[in-house]
């Protein structure tokens, strides 16, 4: 039997957990933001330093989130199949974009440009979290025929066809007489 929905549980407890503590906790005085300096209608989100009390319990949710996304995935799939393995490496992919992306806001480096004018985490959302996760779509274009919807299962659905159209011809004579 398959270890993967055993899993899948235990994250699933785990995010559970993590959001009744998040719920419960205190609400941080800056949590929503703090007051601009110049606009007092408004106001501004700060540096990371706001998030310090939740940034392990925050990686930990989010990571918990794309290992039940991808064992989700991985469950119906059979484990000797080669897409198998890509959907495990596909799945390893995006939590090492998502922790490159929380180390580096965590880091502080959202106030330096890095690159076209963007912070390191900002890159990192826009041309990693966007875009590994297509690595699942290919995968499923390129399986479609294996996972959902195999020559097998064709062959049989056109059979069911067959026979429900033999089936209900002679119910149709019968009611139009």
């Amino acid at each position: 039997m398959s270890k993967i929905p055993l899993i899948v549980l235990i994250a699933a407890l785990t995010v559970l957990v993590l959001l009744v503590y998040c719920l419960l906790r205190e609400e941080p005085i800056t949590q929503s933001g703090a007051p601009h300096p110049q606009h007092a209608e408004m106001h501004r989100g700060g540096d990371s330093e706001r998030h310090a009390e939740l940034k392990v319990i925050g990686t930990i949710h989010g990571g918990f989130h794309i290992i039940i996304l991808t064992l989700l995935m991985a469950m119906g799939i059979k484990k000797k199949s080669q897409a198998f393995g890509g959907v495990l490496i596909a799945g390893a992919a995006y939590l090492a974009v998502f922790l490159l992306l929380t180390l580096a806001y965590f880091a502080g480096s959202s106030d330096r440009v890095f690159a076209m004018g963007l912070s390191l985490p900002a890159l990192t959302l826009m041309f990693g979290m966007w875009i590994v996760p297509s690595l699942f779509l290919i995968l499923y274009v390129l399986n479609f025929k294996n996972w959902i919807y195999s020559d097998r299962d064709e062959e049989q659905f056109e059979a069911l066809l067959q026979a429900s159209k033999l089936s209900s011809v002679p119910e149709e004579e019968n009611n139009g007489s």
